[in-house]
């Protein structure tokens, strides 16, 4: 075999040298984990967010604080480059409150030579509150969102759904990384409730869903409240008003029964005895009066059913009747929904 150099550290003969050394020896002397010996994280302890220089970042769903500390140890860890199939173990030992010992175990493979790492090192844990908790303990908020009736006071029925539905959506953005995503209070007034929102561009998404998908009517109020780096900054509130027509309600056209199945900026109905769809613009609706809400049905037994009838049993006094079977009602049907309009039982969709 024909050696061309000798290794200085071992002495040797090789082919090639590693970095002036053999591969063995080169492989001995490399470190398989580079870190910074000593590690100082900023921790929020109320959300347990954490800072990355300026700016604070909240784990998406670990909540369990050793975990969300190795996660950021992880990040300041740096393992060798031509190190294959890694595997690192860390272990945190708290000595107190503050302050970890980090002992790191590693297992690689490097130039062919398989390698065991062992180190441990000092982990500092300072507690800050974040600028989020921070705005959220001292009652910040970038806009209102106000629940109004389109004619009258919402009811509580409602004030509890559209309650709920806010609280939801607010998650929902909050866990896209809107961290200003946070109601900091409600007001209840006689007219309706106020939502005190952190961040105007979550209460403005919510308004616009509302508005599209519940027919609510929108007015949008900015108030000027001063100056930021130049540029002038408004409170917005976002007044909602909740039309009187809500998905589900019964109407009542001339001779025609219909049913409200999606609300917007138009009412979209499905007629109850022959099932066709329509669209009305709120404009038409001069000659179109609620009868009914579809919360006061009841459950009634479906007894037989065919292509053209349906039979139930009444709930109330449990005699059978003999309906004509709506289009939209299947044949598998076992029980259906009905509503009691002027001394008759009508089904409904």
């Amino acid at each position: 075999m024909n050696h061309k150099f000798s290794c200085p550290r071992c002495g040797r003969p090789v082919k090639e040298l590693h970095h002036k050394l053999c591969e063995k020896c080169h492989t001995e002397t490399l470190t398989l984990i580079e870190h910074p010996g000593v590690i100082t994280i900023t921790l929020c302890p109320k959300c347990r967010a954490y800072r990355r220089g300026k700016n604070w970042t909240k784990p998406d769903k670990e909540k369990d604080l050793n975990r969300i500390i190795l996660n950021i140890i992880e990040e300041n860890i740096k393992i060798h480059e031509d190190a294959e199939d890694p595997k690192v173990r860390l272990k945190l030992e708290r000595r107190s409150n503050s302050t970890c010992i980090v002992k790191i175990h590693a297992d690689a493979t490097i130039y062919n030579n398989q390698i065991t790492y062992n180190d441990k090192f000092t982990l500092h844990i300072h507690r800050e509150t974040c600028n989020t908790c921070s705005r959220l303990a001292g009652g910040y908020y970038e806009a209102i969102i106000q629940l109004r009736g389109e004619n009258q006071i919402p009811t509580d029925k409602e004030i509890k759904e559209y309650t709920e539905k806010i609280n939801r959506l607010i998650e929902k953005i909050h866990k896209r990384g809107d961290r200003t995503a946070f109601i900091t209070k409600t007001i209840k007034r006689k007219e309706g409730p106020d939502f005190y929102i952190g961040s105007d561009k979550a209460a403005r998404q919510i308004a616009q869903r509302i508005t599209t998908e519940d027919g609510a009517t929108l007015t949008k109020s900015p108030k000027l409240i001063g100056k930021r780096d130049g540029r002038e900054i408004y409170r917005v509130t976002y007044a909602l008003r909740l039309p009187n027509l809500k998905k589900g309600d019964i109407l009542r056209e001339q001779h025609n029964t219909l049913q409200i199945t999606r609300t917007g900026k138009n009412i979209t109905t499905i007629n109850l005895q022959n099932g066709t769809k329509r669209t009305i613009n709120r404009r038409e609706m001069k000659n179109i009066r609620k009868i009914a809400e579809s919360k006061d049905a009841e459950t009634a037994i479906v007894v037989n059913i065919d292509k053209n009838s349906i039979q139930i049993l009444d709930p109330e006094n449990y005699r059978t009747h003999t309906i004509k079977k709506p289009p939209f009602i299947s044949n598998n049907k076992k029980e259906v929904k009905i509503l009691r309009i002027e001394n008759k039982i009508l089904i409904i969709n």
